[in-house]
């Protein structure tokens, strides 16, 4: 991803890195860089799991197509909420 300072100069999600390098670097005429920060992929699947788990409560039959995309209905939910059904009655009505 890409904060707006980069976007600036061009620099869009998902693009190569040595890409926005030059593209940065180029349009600000040396004078600007960009910095790279690290990933950490194994603290990223482990809350991704964590929001998956909590998204369940709304839509037990959701579907996860990424780490970080799932598509849930919540209409359901959403009914019973205007209901007046409390949220910890309606995540045992939807298990």
């Amino acid at each position: 991803t890409s904060n707006y300072v980069a976007r600036r100069y061009g620099v869009r999600s998902a693009m190569a890195g040595f890409i926005a390098d030059k593209l940065v670097e180029e349009i600000s005429e040396g004078k600007e860089k960009l910095i790279h920060v690290p990933h950490n992929f194994a603290l990223y699947t482990s809350k991704s799991h964590q929001v998956r788990h909590v998204l369940s409560e709304y839509d037990p039959n959701m579907k996860a197509y990424s780490l970080d995309e799932v598509y849930l209905d919540i209409g359901r939910y959403v009914r019973l909420r205007l209901e007046g059904t409390s949220h910890s009655d309606i995540v045992r009505i939807l298990a």
